[in-house]
């Protein structure tokens, strides 16, 4: 990948009921494993769901590398898991794969099966897996797509402790490669572990935060990145 991805968030504000707003929301990301953080009910899904085109934007504006998002539209470049991974239950965990890349080839998707240790599982319906493998499928579709920019809402659920490790690897490996994956967790202690690198913190649907985080887990003032991220949630409860 010659240049890193790019996304801009310009004062975005979406409304997923009359009740909720989440928003305005200015942000700039290129590049780097970027955590978006806050409690349940914050808006982080609501927000990766905008990014995707499943929430449409009430004002202000989505871009990825420089092209407007567009409302049930899914940006060029982009590979996503949010909430929970959908497949066609019927069909083969390989089936699945190739029906949602229709140009891969037959050793993409088996390679890809492969990296998730799902190959023993590439005829079985992908309705007879477990929630674990489900998330796992999900990630295999993400990577047989090869996007640019990846979003991943939570992505540790149903994960076991070596498929943690291994889904903080293969971040870290797509972002050297020069992708930008922005992951909504509420889980500090394993983005941080997972080796995050800016921490976008939200509070009542706003960016209460916005922390650059060293390989050593601290912010630029040698500050505790968890700590700091904490104190923000709390003063923006």
């Amino acid at each position: 990948m010659d240049e890193l991805s790019i996304l801009e968030l310009e004062r975005a504000t979406l409304r997923p009921s009359r009740q909720i707003t989440v928003g305005p929301i200015s942000a700039r990301i290129s590049g780097g494993f970027v955590g978006l953080l806050g409690p349940n009910g914050v808006g982080k899904t609501t927000l990766l769901r905008g990014v995707v085109g499943l929430s449409r934007v009430h004002s202000g504006s989505i871009h990825v590398d420089g092209q407007p998002v567009s409302y049930r539209r899914l940006p060029r470049g982009v590979g996503a898991v949010i909430e929970e991974p959908r497949f066609l239950d019927w069909l083969s965990c390989y089936e699945n794969l190739r029906v949602a890349r229709l140009e891969s080839s037959a050793d993409g998707a088996s390679a890809a099966l492969r990296n998730w240790g799902l190959e023993h599982c590439a005829q079985r319906p992908a309705g007879e897996l477990s929630q674990g493998m489900r998330q796992r499928l999900g990630l295999a579709r993400v990577e047989l797509g090869r996007p640019s920019t990846i979003l991943l809402d939570e992505p540790t659920n149903a994960l076991d402790i070596v498929w943690q490790e291994r889904l903080w690897e293969w971040i870290r490996a797509n972002v050297a490669s020069g992708s930008t994956v922005l992951v909504a967790s509420h889980h500090l202690e394993g983005l941080v572990a997972g080796g995050v690198e800016r921490l976008i913190v939200l509070g009542a649907g706003a960016v209460i935060a916005d922390l650059p985080v060293d390989p050593a887990g601290r912010t630029p003032d040698g500050s505790d990145a968890r700590a700091a991220a904490r104190e923000a949630i709390l003063r923006n409860p």
